[in-house]
């Protein structure tokens, strides 16, 4: 059965609506702040939980659709990145077992490899494999997230990606300690402990993060056979364990009219990769050493600033071949028994701003960059890769605000350039780079957004502009040994458009601070890079010469008195095959689904709070297979989550059931989700010294 959808005449019709009942409300333009060097603060509050905040508009982009998720209160209990971002519009989290194992974000229906994830500023998505694990994110070192969909502000001069997710981490300005214990389902065992303290002039702050589960939770297996539901069978996943250790730590000094700040994380983890859920791989581990430093000097009025960051990633993938495996057991398929990755990175940044004459803001910024990526195969009998990528990106906008009809235009422009040098073989055979003549990509890319208020009550924006993504590694010599190699890759580029409005109020009869969203998006893509299934079942990263998402977003938040707190948003997405080939144009673009629902209710006290949480999918076409359309199923999930205040020593204490309804379900390609599972949390936070620094629940 089809699942429902919202066409587009109703959804629109909706915006309509809300655009003429729209003077009800009261907006305030957002006001700019200073942070961390690499991003700025934003306003207004929207919904406050006791856990998150999230808020609709960004002073980084004045013209743009943002989402901005405070995060720093959600150490408290049991959470992932990946489950913050998959309750924002218009985003997906793809998951790819339970909550420590392989998630990615998409971004208005694009592609994983198409989203920038940035951590402090710094790029995550490399030369090498621009997908970014999300499990590799420790939550409780964040401080907020920073989403702008479909562009990319001047501030991050180097983007590569349609659209960015910068990820600011916690920082303290004073003495504080906090600390908390969570166990749940599937021995799961979380601990953190953080604090900060003044230091010569500075001060020194740091966040632990120790995370472990067994991940064996039990599902449904279908054995392959979606459409035979008789040889179902009940089953546990298997070396599906994950630990983890995350260590931030972060020094602030003033330096007369600004600031430096100097950060070091280290991540480590080591998790078995059991595959599907229809035949897993009892002995493939991953293991992972990943370490980012990084030199950040601002001034205080946040105008001028450069970066230095150094980043190193050492990664060991084991997939033992089934014929030196216990008998029932299975590997993932890789052409190798072991591979060491090695990827190094060096990046230089800097960034200015000054008003002009006649209401202008001029904002200006340059990265440069150079990356390499070693694989070698210990077990084989066949040398490994070595390709190496320079690049170097300016960004150059202009803000110009006209007072006297409160209407703001943005002109941007972007140049990036790569330069790659290449040295690669797949299974021991040497790949012909001479296929791609040119090692060198790059673009030009224009964006002008424009905003009005024309009323307190109302803003309105709309945006256009162009984007490109080069070739992975990874994409273009099959550096994982998975992908058949394509060195003839070209890169994939898209045109982005959007139009929507922000409306707000002080109140609407019983309804408090009324907050409605309505976005339209329409985005067009050039040499699409997607992976198909070669004849020998080995995926190859492919251009498709033409596509076409479009869509709407909806979110809206409002409070019922001073207790209830709602939030909501829907996302509705229609991708379209433009290809050249007769076969395919016209057709529904794979992976894609096309409804997106969250909604959260909060019922707070001074002593406890209950939150309810509820998430949907519609179904995923998938592929075309023996003249049979294959799709995967929705879904709909309900979490629910009680904090109490344990007296007035700074104790709180969180539980949370996940899954209530015990949905069983595949995110994607037979990967299994947990059912029902229950997680409780102890947290401390010494409450003195953090009201003293602003920062009490």
């Amino acid at each position: 059965m089809t699942e429902p959808r919202l066409g587009f005449s109703a959804a629109r019709a909706l915006i309509a609506a809300v655009l003429i009942s729209a003077p009800t409300f009261a907006f305030g333009r957002p006001a700019a702040a200073t942070d961390n060097g690499e991003s700025v603060d934003v306003r207004p509050e929207i919904i406050v939980s006791g856990e998150l905040t999230t808020e609709y508009e960004s002073s980084v982009d004045a013209t743009g659709f943002t989402t901005v998720i405070r995060a720093g209160e959600a150490w408290r209990g049991y959470r992932t990145v990946g489950e913050l971002l998959g309750r924002s519009v218009g985003l997906r989290v793809t998951n790819f077992g339970g909550p420590e194992d392989l998630s990615t974000v998409s971004v208005r229906g694009s592609g994983p490899a198409q989203v920038r994830i940035l951590l402090d500023g710094v790029a995550l998505t490399r030369a090498g494999n621009a997908v970014v694990n999300l499990a590799d994110i420790p939550l409780d070192a964040v401080d907020r997230i920073e989403i702008h969909r479909g562009y990319t502000p001047v501030r991050f001069a180097s983007s590569g990606a349609s659209s960015v997710i910068n990820i600011v981490t916690r920082q303290v300005e004073g003495p504080t300690l906090s600390s908390s214990a969570s166990f749940g389902s599937f021995t799961t065992v979380k601990g953190t402990l953080s604090g900060g303290s003044p230091l010569t002039g500075g001060t020194l702050s740091g966040v632990l993060t120790v995370r472990h589960t067994d991940g064996d939770f039990e599902y449904i297996d279908d054995r392959g056979t979606p459409l035979n539901p008789d040889d179902d069978v009940e089953t546990k996943r298997k070396n599906n364990d994950s630990s983890s250790v995350d260590a931030l730590a972060r020094y602030v000094v003033p330096l007369g009219n600004s600031r430096l700040t100097v950060t070091n994380d280290v991540f480590y983890k080591d998790r078995g990769t059991p595959g599907n859920g229809v035949s897993q791989a009892l002995d493939a581990r991953v293991r992972g050493l990943r370490n980012i430093f990084a030199a950040d000097w601002t001034s205080e009025d946040d105008r001028y600033g450069a970066a230095f960051d150094f980043s190193y990633l050492d990664e060991i993938v084991e997939d033992p071949s089934s014929a030196d495996t216990q008998e029932g057991n299975t590997s993932l398929g890789l052409p190798y028994d072991e591979a060491h990755n090695t990827t190094s990175a060096l990046g230089i940044r800097g960034r200015a701003a000054r008003p002009l004459p006649f209401g202008q803001y001029l904002e200006a910024s340059i990265a440069g960059g150079f990356e390499r990526f070693l694989g070698s195969y210990p077990k084989n009998p066949f040398s490994g890769n070595d390709e190496s990528r320079f690049n170097l990106a300016v960004a150059v906008g202009d803000d110009i605000y006209i007072d006297r009809w409160n209407f703001t235009a943005t002109l941007q422009v972007r140049h990036e350039s790569l330069w790659n040098r290449f040295n690669s073989t797949f299974a021991g055979i040497p790949v012909p780079t001479d296929e791609r003549p040119d090692n060198y990509d790059g673009a030009t890319n224009p964006r002008l957004g424009l905003r009005w208020d024309p009323v307190p009550a109302l803003t309105l924006k709309g945006n256009l502009g162009t984007w490109f993504r080069p070739p992975t590694f990874r994409e273009l010599f099959g550096t994982d040994g998975f992908t058949a190699p394509n060195p003839t890759l070209e890169p994939e580029s898209g045109f982005n458009r959007d139009v929507g409005f922000i409306a707000r109020g002080a109140r609407l009869g019983p309804i408090r601070s009324p907050v409605l969203e309505g976005v339209y998006f329409d985005n067009d893509l050039e040499d699409l890079i997607l992976l198909v299934t070669t004849g020998g079942n080995i995926p190859v990263a492919t251009n498709f010469s033409r596509a076409r998402i479009r869509g709407v977003e909806l979110r809206a938040a409002f409070e019922i008195g001073p207790f209830l707190s709602v939030e909501g948003n829907y996302t509705h997405q229609d991708g379209e095959n433009r290809s050249r080939v007769v076969e395919l144009r016209g057709r529904e673009l794979p992976n894609l689904p096309s409804d997106v629902a969250f909604a959260r209710l909060l019922f707070s006290q001074p002593s406890f709070s209950v939150a309810y949480e509820f998430d949907y999918q519609s179904d995923v076409f998938l592929d075309d297979t023996e003249n049979r359309e294959r799709r995967q199923p929705g879904y709909g999930t309900h979490n629910l989550e009680l904090l109490f205040a344990l007296g007035g020593g700074g104790f709180l204490f969180k539980f949370q059931a996940m899954n209530l309804t015990d949905e069983q379900y595949f995110d994607r390609w037979q990967f299994p989700q947990p059912g029902r599972a229950f997680y409780a949390t102890l947290s401390y936070e010494n409450r003195d010294v953090a009201a003293s620094n602003g920062d009490a629940t």
